[in-house]
């Protein structure tokens, strides 16, 4: 699942926290929603893995965003439960799930009604079968009931079938909403905590590196800044006022008594002893 699905439901889960903070109590739907969502995500590897996917897939600016977003509802996920935790894991679930299913109630009181009409009905006629041999009748009348009877047994059979139905459709909610009936508000909340945790080691991670790069320039700045200021001017005869010069002078007087240069200063091609010279 993409976290881009988990987004919004994280935010209906807040808006159930909202409603529960202000009302004292959920409603069936809200807490079904509530279940679901632990049941998706209490395992935090799914989470984890939908955030490095995230990182893995979507742009920088992207998943920093949508991080940002998270990081935004889980906190204050965090927020309403801490400042409303007593009321929020006073909250009976059960209650609100056994009056989910005593809905049914009523619509099997009115079926039920209607199903000891017929049934009174069909009493009255089988009783009226029952009691016409015993006195003098016609067939006609005899025909008459048995065809009332065989009518009522219809309608009566019809109508029992409705209500088994809506007996077998309330023991199916009773083990359905079952399912439903434990305070989830702690859990969840530290479930955000952990949540909490791994966005944040994220958005470090992306950050990171950006925060360094403005941290080094901004300390080459402050270091550029604090050099001494130093002007360094360089005449032109200044290396002639050096010691450096002064061992050319006496490497060059060397050179001319050895007669390795001429008195202009230019290399011999023949030495005094007749050899050439070596660089010629």
């Amino acid at each position: 699942m993409p976290i881009t699905d988990f987004l919004p439901q994280y935010r209906e889960l807040n808006t159930i926290f909202t409603n529960a903070v202000n009302n004292g109590t959920v409603s069936y739907a809200e807490q079904c929603l509530i279940t679901e969502f632990w049941n998706k995500y209490h395992d935090v590897k799914v989470f984890e893995k939908m955030v490095l996917d995230l990182v893995l897939k979507k742009d920088k600016a992207t998943y920093i965003l949508l991080l940002e977003n998270i990081e935004s509802e889980v906190k204050d996920n965090i927020r309403q439960y801490e400042s409303a935790k007593e009321s929020l894991d006073g909250i009976n679930v059960m209650d609100v799930c056994l009056e989910a299913v005593r809905e049914y109630d009523s619509p099997i009181k009115c079926q039920s009604e209607v199903v000891q009409k017929y049934w009174r009905e069909l009493c009255s006629i089988e009783g009226g079968l029952d009691s016409i041999g015993f006195r003098e009748h016609t067939q006609q009348e005899e025909e008459r009931l048995w065809k009332q009877r065989e009518e009522v047994k219809i309608s009566h059979d019809e109508e029992q079938k409705k209500l088994v139905a809506l007996y077998e459709k309330q023991e199916k909610f009773r083990r359905k909403s079952s399912k439903y009936i434990i305070n989830l508000f702690g859990s969840l909340y530290n479930l955000s905590l952990v949540f909490n945790k791994i966005v944040n080691n994220y958005l470090a991670k992306g950050t990171r590196s950006d925060e360094k790069k403005q941290k080094v320039m901004k300390d080459g700045e402050e270091e550029t800044k604090n050099l001494p200021q130093v002007s360094l001017t360089i005449e032109p005869n200044m290396i002639f006022r050096t010691k450096m010069y002064e061992k050319f002078l006496l490497l060059e007087s060397k050179l001319v008594d050895n007669k390795y240069l001429d008195a202009e200063l230019h290399w011999k091609s023949v030495h005094g002893n007749g050899k050439p010279d070596i660089k010629n």
